[in-house]
């Protein structure tokens, strides 16, 4: 039996490949399928970025005497 390792995919990848599919409207099967990619790893990269932009940044606040 052969084992295969994960393959890992940077922050820079997984940006460029949730950009391919919302600025250019492709389908997420068919980019899984030209990158040979796994369909459910996009849409949990997708659903992480998209949780990490909607949330709210912490306030600065001043804290003077």
């Amino acid at each position: 039996m052969t084992s295969t390792s994960r393959r890992t995919f940077d922050a820079a990848f997984k940006l460029q490949v949730i950009m391919m599919i919302k600025e250019q409207g492709l389908p997420v099967g068919q980019v899984c399928k030209d990158l040979k990619l796994v369909d459910s790893a996009v849409r949990r990269w997708d659903t992480s970025h998209r949780l990490h932009m909607n949330r709210p940044r912490p306030e600065i606040t001043y804290l003077g005497v």
